[in-house]
Order: C-alpha cells, then sequence, then structure tokens
C-alpha cells in the first residue's frame, strides 16, 4: 500500500498522469487465495491528497472486487467441473446403452449375481433357457436352480472364487427350469470388481447343452454295448474254442507214449494256457465300467488282477478325504487309467508289489499306480500306444500325467486331475 507524489514514485506511469493532470495517487493491491493478483489505484490533481480515511476505503473497495473476483473464479470453475461431469455422464450413458443392447440380445444367457449368488439382473436368453420372466428371476438364488448332485460342488467353486480371489472357473451342471425338469447347462463365472479391487458381484454367462449331452450319453451307451457284444462274443465262441483245444490237447498228452510228443504237446498246452488267460483278461476288460461308484470299481478291478496273477501283492490305499462319488466321465476314464497301469504292470514289470493310492490335494485328486518292478529309462523310451491313451484320458479331465521310473527301481504313474474342470 503506498501514497506519494507521481513525480517521486517510479511505478508511476508519468506520461498518462500528465494527460489526466494527475499530482498524486494511492495504490492497493488486490489478493487473492494469499496472492497479488492485480492492483486498485487511484490518482488525484492535488499533491498529498489522500488521508487515512481514504486509504480505509480504498482498501474496502480492493478487498470487495477480490472478493468479487475469487467468486467470479470459483464459478467459473464450477461450470468447467460440471460440464465435464456432464460429459461424463452422456459417456457413460452411451457406453450403458451399448451394453444393455448387447446383453439383451446375445446368443448366450448373461446374468449378474450378488456376492450371495442371489441373481440380480439377467437378460432375455437366460430367462429363456429357464422359463423364467425377466422380473421373476431377480432375488432367485443359484442354490433355488442348481440340482442337488451339483450343489456342493457348484458351492465350493463359488466360494473358491471369492477366496482366492481368482478371475473366473467353468462348471458343467443341471440346472432346474421353472417347470420343474432338469437341464444340463455349461455356466462360466467371472468375479467382476470395484475400482477398490474389492469383489463387487459375478457375472454369470449360461449356455444350454442339453442336446450335446443327450448326444454324449447316446454314444456313451453305442460304446457300452458294443463292447458287451465283444466281450460276450470273445466269452461265447473265443474261449470256449480255446479251451476245448486245450482239453484235446491235454487227452492227448496223458495217452501219448512218446516223451518227445509229451514235451511238445506241453508247449503247446502251455501257449493255450497263457491265450486263454490273455482272453479271459480283455474279456474282463472290457465289461469294466463306470456303472457304480469310483472306489468300487478300483476295488472290483483290483480283485480281478489278484486272481489272474496271485504271484503279486496288490493294494489299494484311499485316502479319508477322497470323494465318495466321482462325475461319470472322471469315474470312466480314471477306472482306464488305473486299468491300462494294471496291464502293463502284470505284462511287463516282473513287479512283486503293486500299489494304488486315492488321494485328494485341495481342488485335484491323485491317482498313483507304483511298483517295484524292472522299471526303465523313461527319456530313453518312447512311449507306447497303452500309455499315450492314458496321457489323452488324463488331459481330457484337465488334468496331468506324470510318468516316474528308473531301471531296477519300479515305475510311478501320476494322474493329477481337478475335481472341477473345465472344457477347451
Amino acid at each position: 500500500l503506498s501514497s506519494g507524489d507521481t513525480e517521486r514514485d517510479p511505478r508511476t506511469d508519468r506520461e498518462a498522469c500528465r494527460k489526466i493532470g494527475a499530482r498524486s495517487m494511492l495504490v492497493v493491491p488486490l489478493r487473492h487465495a494469499e496472492k497479488v493478483v492485480g492492483v486498485l489505484k487511484v490518482f488525484s490533481t492535488r499533491t498529498h491528497a489522500f488521508d487515512d480515511g481514504d486509504v480505509n476505503t480504498l482498501r474496502l473497495m480492493a478487498g470487495l472486487i477480490a472478493a468479487a473476483m475469487s467468486h467470479t473464479a470459483e464459478f467459473e470453475s464450477r461450470q468447467a467441473l460440471l460440464a465435464e461431469r456432464t460429459l461424463a455422464l452422456t459417456r457413460a450413458r452411451e457406453s450403458e446403452a451399448r451394453f444393455r443392447a448387447v446383453f439383451d440380445q446375445a446368443a448366450v444367457g448373461i446374468a449378474q449375481a450378488d456376492l450371495k449368488g442371489n441373481w440380480t439382473n439377467a437378460n432375455q436368453r437366460f430367462c429363456d433357457i429357464l422359463g423364467y420372466e425377466p422380473e421373476e428371476i431377480t432375488g432367485v438364488s443359484f442354490r433355488d436352480l442348481t440340482h442337488p448332485d451339483h450343489l456342493s460342488a457348484d458351492e465350493d467353486s463359488l466360494g473358491f472364487l471369492l477366496s482366492e480371489r481368482t478371475g473366473s472357473y467353468s462348471v458343467e451342471k443341471r440346472y432346474t427350469c421353472k417347470n420343474g425338469a432338469y437341464l444340463w447347462v455349461a455356466a462360466t463365472v467371472s468375479l467382476v470388481r470395484d475400482n477398490s479391487g474389492n469383489p463387487d458381484y459375478c457375472l454369470v454367462i449360461l449356455q444350454d447343452i442339453s442336446e450335446r449331452k443327450r448326444a454324449e450319453e447316446a454314444l456313451l451307451e453305442i460304446r457300452e454295448g458294443e463292447r458287451r457284444r465283444i466281450a460276450r462274443d470273445l466269452h461265447d465262441v473265443v474261449l470256449q474254442d480255446l479251451a476245448g483245444v486245450l482239453q484235446t490237447m491235454q487227452a492227448a498228452r496223458i495217452h501219448s507214449s512218446r516223451e518227445e510228443s509229451k514235451y511238445d504237446l506241453d508247449r503247446e498246452i502251455e501257449a493255450l494256457r497263457h491265450a486263454t488267460r490273455g482272453v479271459r483278461e480283455t474279456i474282463h476288460d472290457l465289461r469294466v465300467d463306470g456303472g457304480q461308484p469310483f472306489v468300487r470299481s478300483v476295488k472290483a478291478l483290483l480283485e480281478f488282477n489278484r486272481q489272474v496273477s496271485p504271484e503279486r501283492q496288490i493294494s489299494l490305499e484311499v485316502a479319508d478325504d477322497f470323494p465318495r462319488e466321482l462325475p461319470d466321465d472322471m469315474s470312466v476314464e480314471l477306472l482306464r487309467v488305473v486299468q491300462e497301469a494294471l496291464v502293463n504292470a502284470r505284462r511287463h514289470s516282473n513287479a512283486r508289489k503293486v500299489t494304488v493310492t486315492l488321494e485328494k490335494h485341495g481342488k485335484n485328486i491323485r491317482t498313483v499306480i507304483s511298483d517295484d518292478g524292472r522299471g526303465f529309462d523313461s527319456s530313453s523310451v518312447r512311449e507306447g500306444m497303452g500309455l499315450i491313451g492314458t496321457r489323452e484320458r488324463v488331459l481330457s479331465l484337465g488334468g496331468e500325467l506324470e510318468v516316474d521310473s528308473k531301471p531296477g527301481i519300479g515305475t510311478s504313474i501320476v494322474a493329477r486331475v481337478p475335481l472341477h474342470h473345465e472344457e477347451s
């Protein structure tokens, strides 16, 4: 704040002052947010024309002007912010409209569920699959729709999704329609998070796979029927013929008088015995199915191997937490894995002891078949068709197969399979 003679103050525009005849001036700074944003100047044609009252008056005017400038800047800032938010809201509504169009017109069922599993929103396709109206599905829990056989697995998967903070999981299961009928669906559940990274809701994509499941079941029935027919033909025709020839040769040996003939007959009889035993094993392998609980099927398979190989100790170890039942496709494929491993141990390993172990590790189950046979160098031996087929069975279940073998020590085959596998 300054007051003085215009001729002595270097900050004064002397030329301007001369034009208006000014002899003295009073200057007051304009402050906004602790910063000087301008000045207020008052001129007089007299020297030393300003007193304290003039200073106070000008200071008050400067304050009013600064306040007005402050309100104007704040108003302009608020206008800019409002315009920015309006634009963002418009874009969000446009994006929401586009998403809603995709959501409503999608060829697959799409729905939102809260973290407790209650449906909060669903598109028309989702409702059509289950026979509900959009307003009827809201508030319904997935527990109300899931078939009882799949409920515990579904709850475990949702709990795992939330606890492990994973992205998504896929599952095939049966859902209950509004009319009470069951249908097979393939569901992919994804966890959606808010801006802070916390779980917000679940997005579910649903497809009706009932037709595919019916086709798979029909194909399975055809395969099972064909396998039973082959087993029956082998038993009723081939095996009976072999047994008849064996009996005839044994009778001929008894009545033969030459030692050389007896020796030749002994070799032929032993070859027939080996062939007969092989046919019996093939018949049993063809008749093995997954129609009963997995553990019970494994026990029956081991008992048969004990009968055909009494010289070999074959044991089964089942962990306490191993599932009492497995999905049908998993049960059949894993039973074939155990069957192939036992056949290899019986025919090639010369093992004295074979152990089958069934255990559960987290969300996976492990099937281990180990023996103390001759083993082999897995790094230098190519996989045969049996092992290749076994690996493909495990891969089809979303699992992995490990083969560990060392010459003179034995072989261990480990099939690790997730309880709920995703389809490629």
